[in-house]
């Protein structure tokens, strides 16, 4: 219960205090606020020298790079690349530069 109520906790109480006039750090109202309600999509995406692609856009390909995995702990996670996302907090952290706070989501199947 705690985990699916505490982000609207969080904005009732942020957004009531700043009524009444209190003062919040940067981070904390900008986290509050939310991203950009603006999703932009991907069909590949490229970082720190590596490739991505989504499955759809590879399936007519000779070559494959839309597979990934990833290790959390002892688990292994695999899967192939469905959908890139990018998402943007505006001013994240109160950082000037727009895309600092800028979030790329892989979907996997």
């Amino acid at each position: 219960m705690k985990q699916r109520e505490f982000s609207g906790w969080m904005f009732t109480y942020v957004s009531a205090g700043l009524a009444r006039g209190e003062t919040f750090d940067d981070w904390i109202r900008e986290m509050v606020l939310g991203p950009k309600f603006v999703v932009k999509s991907y069909p590949r995406f490229c970082t720190r020298g590596y490739a991505f692609t989504t499955h759809k856009r590879r399936r007519s390909s000779t070559t494959y790079d839309a597979g990934v995995c990833s290790a959390s702990g002892d688990d292994v996670y695999y899967g192939h690349i469905h959908e890139i996302l990018e998402i943007k907090y505006l001013g994240m952290v109160g950082l000037p530069r727009i895309d600092a706070g800028v979030c790329y989501i892989f979907l996997l199947t």
